[in-house]
């Protein structure tokens, strides 16, 4: 994946600060898994897996590690988070996929509830990698018919229908996730993330709703 420079992280941060928008952690060490929740994607049974806050640090911030098994089935496992509740403008984290990994799939569950999957592309090297997702603009692409390059490919459902269908329990809205998947290339694999913020939009719209239904409407 090509990763935003370090300028333009940096310019995202100043600019946020600027506005009183300071980004928010997502990754809280002193609760269990630093706040995150696993799910073992129970559509495609068989996968096994772990979430935790691993022992070591990446730059000096918490590491979850995410751990998936596929050697009895199932296509991923996840950890998930809830979100603020305020109009997002982008998401930003470290990740370290093991080596061969060319996409890392995510997914941004809105205010309705619906489930935007977004697979970003990675370097397959492996090591660690800064990614910075612009949520907003990315929606706002879409709605005009353009594509972001860092997307290697997108899907949405409804989420109510989802957890129906499937039997899953009910997560907060809105939330963000990021699996572990057949994706790594691997029948086990664990990808470490860390330094998980959530950049707020300073817009302050009629329509606050996140996902491109909100751009399309608001």
């Amino acid at each position: 994946m090509r990763s935003m420079p370090l300028s333009g992280v940096i310019a995202l941060a100043l600019a946020a600060r600027a506005l009183g928008q300071e980004p928010v952690v997502l990754i809280e060490p002193a609760k269990p898994a630093g706040g995150w929740r696993f799910d073992n994607g129970r559509e495609f049974p068989g996968a096994k897996g772990t979430l935790a806050v691993a022992s070591e640090q990446h730059q000096g911030k918490p590491v979850l590690a995410l751990h998936g098994d596929f050697t009895e089935g199932g296509n991923y496992v996840q950890a998930w988070v809830a979100l603020p509740k305020a109009r997002i403008k982008a998401l930003s984290f470290w990740v370290n996929s093991p080596a061969g990994s060319l996409r890392l799939p995510i997914r941004y569950t809105d205010e309705t509830d619906k489930v935007h999957q977004v697979n970003l592309k990675l370097n397959d090297k492996g090591g660690w990698q800064h990614i910075a997702f612009p949520v907003d603009e990315f929606f706002r692409k879409m709605a005009a018919g353009t594509a972001l390059d860092i997307v290697a490919n997108y899907e949405s459902w409804g989420g109510a229908a989802d957890r129906q269908k499937h039997n899953k329990p009910r997560q907060d809205v809105p939330n963000l996730a990021i699996l572990a998947s057949r994706a790594m290339g691997t029948a086990k694999g664990t990808g470490l993330i860390s330094d998980v913020l959530f950049h707020l939009n300073a817009a302050t719209g009629r329509n606050q709703r996140g996902g491109l239904d909100g751009w399309m409407n608001g």
